[in-house]
This record gives structure tokens, C-alpha cells and sequence, in this order.
């Protein structure tokens, strides 16, 4: 993980942990795993499934939960891919981005939602949860969780009690991201310090970002394109607007 932080494509990330994984787990088990970076200046989310639930997404702008899934893309099919972690060693992953206004939110969860029962006692799945959401709709992020939770655990007596449950609800706020200059002083430092230990060979890798347009030009035009639309004659901000 120290090793790709600095990364917005996380699949290769996810193909070392499979095999990884796979390599030290015993017979027959498995895990599943959502990986996810936020790039404030562009506000892209970029999101790589293992073989995790869909997460759910809400859009302030429509007002509506849905599921966050990706289209798929031609070409080959003919490897195992997007599989729970350690099932297959040589399995590949893919990723899909999406831009996040202010007050989207991200919900991710395991599956003892999902496999809760609903007041008639059939299995909630996808659909029952979905529904569960949207009857909450734009609960502040600090109340939905507990306000998931209640709700489910009500519908019937043994929801969330033979299952580990976990919940992250992630909302883009559409603010400018700073630090102090201490922080990027020993930002810098660290950085420093992890070129000089990886001399040794045997060393971990130093987390360097990724030589690619995103993280090159992934920032400046973002940022320089919404200052041009800032200072048009007639047009406000996204980041302002009331």
C-alpha cells in the first residue's frame, strides 16, 4: 500500500495483492477488496473491484442513490478478471473513473447488508438494499450510516448479528485542498528519505507517482480550465455556485 499511495491507477496494485494473497492464504479462502482514489484537483474517482458488493453512489444533483458499476469494455474475456482475492493467482483487474460534484457521496459496505432479511424474511439483495437507501435519500453523511443500520437491523431479528459489518460513506465537498508548508517540508523529507533506502535492492520500492497524462497534466488543466470558466463574463464557479 506505501508503495502505490501515490498512484491513480490502482490495478496493478490489486494484481500484486491477489497474488500475493493467493500465495500465503490457505485452501479455498478468498477475500474481496474495493480500491479507490480521489483526485481532488480533477475530482476524478477512479475504482478497481475485486470481486467486492457494488458500492452505491448518490448524485446531489439528481438526488438519487444508484449502484456504481462499469460499462464493459471490448476485448479479451478470456481471462479470469475482477475475481475475489486469491481465488485465481493470474487474474486481471480493471478500473473506471467518474467525476464527483460537491455533495456526491460513495457508499461502500460488506456483504451482510446484502444477505440481511427483509420484514417478510426474503433475502434483501441488491434491490432491497438500493431500496433501503433511497427511502433514506440525502441523509447528511455523519447520520446515514446509523440511519442504514437502524433500519435494516428492524426489519428482522437476526439482520447484522452473525456477520461482521463495515460501512465507509465518502463525500466530495468541493473544496480547495491545501497544506501548511511544514507539511509539504516533511512531505518533501520523507520522500527523500525513501529514495536514499531504496539504494539497497532489497529495499520497497519508494512510492513515486505514476509518469502518466493524469498525474502530469491531470492537475494543471483541471485547475487552469476552471479558472478560465471563473473569469468568463456571465459564469460562475462550480466550486461557488450557491
Amino acid at each position: 500500500m506505501r508503495r502505490f499511495v501515490n498512484r491513480l491507477d490502482q490495478t496493478e496494485f490489486v494484481r500484486l495483492l491477489n497474488q500475493q494473497f493467493a500465495a500465503h492464504s490457505r485452501e479455498g479462502t478468498f477475500a474481496t477488496a474495493i480500491v479507490a482514489t480521489f483526485f481532488a484537483t480533477s475530482r476524478r474517482l477512479r475504482v478497481c473491484n475485486a470481486g467486492h458488493p457494488r458500492p452505491l453512489l448518490y448524485r446531489a444533483g439528481q438526488g438519487r442513490w444508484d449502484f456504481l458499476d462499469r460499462e464493459e469494455s471490448p476485448g479479451d474475456r478470456s481471462a479470469p478478471r475482477n475475481t475475489p482475492l486469491g481465488i485465481v493467482a493470474l487474474a486481471d483487474y480493471d478500473e473506471f473513473d467518474l467525476e464527483m460534484d460537491a455533495g456526491d457521496c460513495l457508499l461502500g459496505y460488506t456483504d451482510a447488508l446484502i444477505e440481511s432479511r427483509d420484514a417478510d424474511g426474503e433475502t434483501l439483495g441488491e434491490a432491497g438494499l438500493l431500496r433501503i437507501t433511497r427511502l433514506l435519500g440525502s441523509a447528511h453523511p455523519r447520520e446515514l450510516i446509523d440511519a442504514l443500520l437502524k433500519e435494516i437491523a428492524e426489519r428482522f431479528p437476526e439482520n447484522l448479528s452473525e456477520d461482521d459489518v463495515t460501512l465507509l460513506v465518502v463525500r466530495a465537498n468541493g473544496a480547495g485542498v491545501s497544506y501548511p508548508l511544514r507539511d509539504k517540508l516533511w512531505a518533501f523529507v520523507r520522500l527523500i528519505g525513501s529514495l536514499v533506502r531504496a539504494i539497497n535492492p532489497r529495499a520497497e520500492r519508494p512510492p513515486l507517482p505514476d509518469l502518466n497524462l493524469a498525474n502530469i497534466g491531470g492537475a494543471i488543466l483541471p485547475a487552469l480550465g476552471r479558472k478560465w470558466r471563473a473569469h468568463r463574463p456571465g459564469t460562475r464557479s462550480p466550486d461557488r455556485a450557491g
